[in-house]
């Protein structure tokens, strides 16, 4: 769940350190058996136009925590790509392949 980003944003900007989310915790690793225990990365920023349907991924990074089963929400950066549609959008956060609820966003 996304709880706080900026409603306007630029594409091909960085840095745009407003997210919040709360699937930080969903993150942090996955075992099988005793042969492995590794983290699944960082979560994606998934950006849809509304109008065209096109979507865009951004990068997600400088987070307040890396703990797992954490409490609360995370703050992290995300930076946007220049290849993203402008215009009335949809901002998603994808951890482990599950998509939080959709933010409205304007891409300009």
């Amino acid at each position: 769940m996304v709880s706080s980003v900026n409603s306007s944003l630029t594409v091909g900007s960085t840095g745009n350190g407003h997210l919040r989310h709360q699937l930080q915790r969903l993150r942090s690793g996955w075992g099988y058996g005793d042969d492995a225990q590794s983290s699944t990365n960082y979560p994606l920023v998934r950006i849809t136009n509304t109008s065209t349907g096109d979507v865009c991924f951004g990068r997600s990074y400088s987070f307040s925590t890396m703990g797992v089963w954490t409490k609360g929400t995370t703050n992290a950066e995300f930076d946007i790509p220049s290849s993203c549609t402008t215009g009335a959008s949809t901002l998603q956060v994808i951890v482990n392949g599950i998509a939080s609820v959709g933010t409205a966003v304007t891409l300009s």
